[in-house]
C-alpha cells in the first residue's frame, strides 16, 4: 500500500511538474517589409514605413507612428484631435478603464492581458472604426497600445491590421 502511494504522489508531481512548464517563447515570422520595433526586451513588428520616435504627448497622428515609452499621464486640450492615423505605443500606461474586461491569453509564449475597444473615426472617404488593443505583459512589466483604423482610407488602416500586430509581440534577445 505504502508503494502504491508513492507511486501516486510520484505520478502526480510528474502531472504538475508537467503543467507548471512555462511556454516556450517564439519569434513569429517578420512579414515582408516590416521593421521590428524593440523596447525592454520586447519586440513588435509593424510596416516598415511606419515612423518610429520616442514617446511624447500628442493629439493624434496624421502618419502611422510607433512611440517608444515610457508613456506619462498627460492632460492635454486637443480641439483638433486626430485620431486618423495608426499608433502603437511601447511603454504605454496599461488599461485602466472599465468599460471591456481584460482577456487572459499568451502571445508568443509571453504571458499577457488584452482590453479591446472600438471608436468610429472620420479619415477620409468611408471613414470606419479604429480598434484599439492594450497588451499587458505581465512577466515583463510593460504594455503596449495598438490603435489602427480597420479601413485602408485611414494612414496605415488596413482590415485586421491590429491583431496582426498585436499577435508578433515577441521576445528580441
Amino acid at each position: 500500500m505504502a508503494r502504491g502511494a508513492l507511486l501516486a504522489l510520484v505520478a502526480t508531481a510528474a502531472i504538475l511538474a508537467g503543467c507548471s512548464t512555462p511556454p516556450v517563447l517564439s519569434t513569429p515570422p517578420l512579414p515582408t517589409g516590416w521593421k521590428t520595433v524593440d523596447y525592454h526586451g520586447v519586440g513588435v513588428d509593424v510596416p516598415g514605413t511606419w515612423t518610429v520616435e520616442p514617446w511624447r504627448a500628442n493629439c493624434g497622428v496624421s502618419t502611422p507612428t510607433v512611440y517608444i515609452g515610457p508613456e506619462g499621464e498627460s492632460y492635454l486640450n486637443c480641439p483638433l484631435y486626430t485620431p486618423g492615423g495608426a499608433e502603437v505605443v511601447l511603454g504605454s500606461l496599461p488599461f485602466t478603464g472599465t468599460s471591456a474586461p481584460a482577456q487572459p491569453g499568451n502571445i508568443n509564449g509571453l504571458p499577457s492581458l488584452v482590453v479591446s475597444d472600438r471608436e468610429h473615426v472620420e479619415c477620409g472617404p468611408g471613414n470606419g472604426v479604429m480598434f484599439r488593443d492594450w497588451v499587458t505583459l505581465p512577466t515583463k512589466g510593460l504594455s503596449i497600445s495598438v490603435w489602427v483604423a480597420e479601413s485602408t482610407t485611414c494612414p496605415g488602416g488596413a482590415p485586421g491590421r491590429t491583431d496582426q500586430i498585436v499577435q508578433t509581440i515577441h521576445v528580441v534577445s
